[in-house]
């Protein structure tokens, strides 16, 4: 796991990248894979989307947008975590995304 750093010491770092924005998926793709143990194994434009790219590629981590259309946030992480249990999760939020946030 993440606490343990022996475990990524010489490993990539497995990312799945969901955002409604093409623009902004691909920014962000850049900005991981600009880092020396970043890769980006997949992108996903929403919920559903997201959920068949874990299935074919169990991401290290999945980094979304609260925003995505269709199964999105609180129910898209547990059903990825159900799916993938030792994912981890990276969520952006945007000003208006106070109740989300609070979930």
């Amino acid at each position: 796991m993440f606490g343990d750093p022996t475990r990524w010491s010489d490993a990539a770092i497995s990312v799945l990248v969901c955002d409604d924005s093409a623009v902004g998926r691909r920014q962000l793709t850049v900005a991981l894979e600009a880092g020396e143990r970043i890769e980006v194994v997949a992108e996903a434009d929403g919920g559903e989307a997201a959920l068949a790219e874990v299935v074919d590629s169990a991401p290290d981590v999945v980094w979304m947008g609260l925003g995505l259309p269709g199964l999105a946030g609180v129910r898209l992480i547990a059903s990825i975590a159900d799916l993938v249990p030792a994912t981890r999760f990276v969520v952006m939020g945007g000003p208006d995304d106070d109740e989300a946030r609070a979930r």
